[in-house]
């Protein structure tokens, strides 16, 4: 179980997400009047809300959607705590560490009224983290792992720039589950495929 414990919280959360999306009465960045969510022109975020875009409640979506996320934060940061373990290097090990753990508790806080802030500082944390992570691996002989960790950070400040700026903005919900995805599947080989020995510096 516990080897398995991220594995086990992302397919959970995902779960508990889906669920809340079926939950979801309508409405969307592109047309207030859609009914459900629309997995291309929703955000995540919209299902934390206890309003849809189209007007009517929320609750029972919101329930799962922050069970989902409460699933998807803790798992994640027990990854980056058991990864710094994995690095003999102090520093990096401990920027990877809290910055990780600090992205996730960030995270799970973009729930409140306070989205916007905590979407800040859980992107912050979570580049930097990932930059430092990205650091090892290229020292690394983890190939394959390289061009992975790069997308990552490519994908990520593509993100970032779309938030921010605007700029493709309808491209924004789309490209936001494209970077779930490149995150979980790196996070899940460098917990499953990579140990101390890849890691030295």
């Amino acid at each position: 179980m516990k080897k398995h414990i991220l594995l086990i919280g992302i397919i959970l959360s995902i779960s508990l997400l889906t669920i809340a999306a079926a939950y979801y009465s309508g409405g969307s960045q592109a047309d207030a009047q859609t009914v459900g969510y629309d997995w291309k022109n929703n955000y995540l975020c919209n299902l934390f809300n206890e309003k849809a875009i189209n007007g009517m409640a929320n609750d029972t979506g919101r329930l799962w959607a922050m069970i989902g996320m409460f699933c998807l934060c803790v798992s994640s940061s027990l990854f980056f705590i058991r990864f710094a373990h994995k690095i003999t290097a102090a520093t990096p090990a401990k920027m990877i560490k809290y910055c990780g753990v600090g992205s996730m508790f960030f995270a799970l806080l973009v729930i409140t009224p306070y989205h916007d802030l905590m979407t800040t500082l859980s992107s912050v944390s979570a580049l930097i983290a990932l930059v430092y992570m990205t650091f090892l691996i290229l020292k690394s002989k983890l190939h394959l792992f390289k061009l992975l960790s790069i997308l990552c950070l490519v994908v990520l400040y593509l993100n970032n720039y779309v938030y921010y700026t605007h700029h493709f903005i309808e491209f924004l919900p789309v490209l936001q589950k494209i970077s779930f995805v490149l995150v979980f599947l790196l996070i899940l080989s460098l917990d499953y495929f990579t140990t101390k020995e890849d890691l030295k510096t």
